[in-house]
């Protein structure tokens, strides 16, 4: 698994990443994000190789974009991001109405499975699709990393109304929780689950994470920076500050969850 934490030209957010070893399967997670414009809080599935090409992409998706809200837009996205064989990539992106503050915390879950993809908030169903309608469920097949992060979209649509005079900012994971696929059962069975337990400001579990640092991808503004992932009250926080923000701040007091 990865997650993100960075640092950027706007300020650093953060990125990490867990490996699944599944093709196929369960993530769930409880998580808080804040309702700041200009950023993307995610929870989502990746395969990065080995032998990565554009053409072969996999990923699915759970990403909060608030500046979608100016375009009269739920701020939820779900996204089935596929390679076309060749060269491309396609994807089949839905924004869902859920309803709710979505800046506290809720159950974001992803199911995966030969015959459909669903998501989930809070045990309701937002949006389900089938491999008969979508030919992003028949070519999603590999095995994949559940990753988050946190960062700053540079086109417009999602990275309008950005203003860091209120920086850092925090999004949470309390926990979460990995499933594998019998396809022969057809049932989703426990694998792990990781409650981020530990001393405030202490790394997060090297056997079940890797945490990204001094790194970042096209189309994002932040530079994704180790020391912005950490344990705090029980969750695991991803921060975003400006750029001369070197060190943990404890005064992790702007965002609370509950």
């Amino acid at each position: 698994m990865h997650a993100h934490g960075s640092e950027s030209r706007i300020g650093p957010g953060m990125q990490m990443y867990g490996t699944i070893n599944e093709a196929r399967g369960a993530f769930n997670g409880r998580e808080g994000a804040g309702n700041h414009y200009g950023t993307v809080a995610s929870f989502f599935t990746y395969w990065n190789g080995p032998n990565w090409s554009v053409g072969q992409w996999n990923e699915i998706d759970v990403e909060i974009v608030p500046s979608v809200q100016a375009q009269g837009k739920q701020p939820f996205s779900t996204n089935i991001i596929y390679g076309d064989g060749h060269n491309g990539k396609r994807e089949e992106q839905s924004y869902k109405d859920f309803g709710h503050d979505w800046t506290k915390y809720h159950i974001y879950e992803i199911e995966w499975t030969p015959d459909y993809i669903r998501w989930t908030i809070d045990g309701k169903e937002v949006r389900k699709s089938w491999a008969g309608d979508s030919a992003g469920v028949r070519f999603t097949n590999k095995q994949q990393h559940i990753m988050m992060n946190f960062w700053t979209p540079t086109w417009d649509s999602w990275g309008h109304g950005r203003n860091d005079y209120d920086m850092p900012w925090y999004v949470y994971y309390d926990w979460v929780e990995i499933y594998s696929y019998d396809h022969s059962s057809k049932n989703f069975h426990l694998k792990w689950r990781d409650d981020f337990n530990g001393n405030n400001l202490a790394g997060v579990d090297g056997s079940k994470w890797q945490v990204s640092d001094n790194w970042t991808f096209e189309s994002n503004a932040s530079t994704f920076v180790k020391n912005h992932v950490y344990i705090w009250d029980g969750a695991m926080c991803l921060k975003m500050a400006k750029s001369h923000y070197a060190e943990h701040d404890e005064s992790l007091t702007e965002e609370t969850f509950d």
